[in-house]
């Protein structure tokens, strides 16, 4: 079953801003398997992942298989083989703009 996060874009203005949660993405000692990241927002806004929606900094043998670039749900498979922090990008975008935030997994 995977590890499932979701990502929300606010619209102010003209200011986009997108919130992850869990932030950040605590996975277990043992845990393994993919974590799936799915925009929240209604299919109308027409928010979809960016080629590289989910770009974890430094992936190593940890992360591997990323799918999703141009849709509403993006998947990276966590071997979780020791722990550790990984920074990682979201960026999403529609027809009239783009956004991103850089939150955190933490494989205890």
């Amino acid at each position: 079953m995977p590890t499932i996060v979701d990502v929300t874009v606010t619209t102010a203005g003209t200011t986009h801003s997108v919130t992850v949660v869990p932030d950040p993405i605590r996975i277990p000692t043992g845990v393994h398997g993919p974590i799936q990241w799915q925009i929240t927002n209604p299919p109308s806004e027409g928010w979809k992942f960016q080629r590289q929606g989910i770009d974890i900094v430094n992936p190593g043998s940890e992360f591997d298989h990323p799918t999703g670039g141009g849709t509403r749900v993006f998947t990276w498979n966590n071997n979780h083989t020791k722990p550790g922090q990984f920074k990682y990008a979201v960026r999403v975008a529609n027809d009239a703009a783009r956004a991103e935030i850089d939150p955190t997994i933490m494989n205890d």
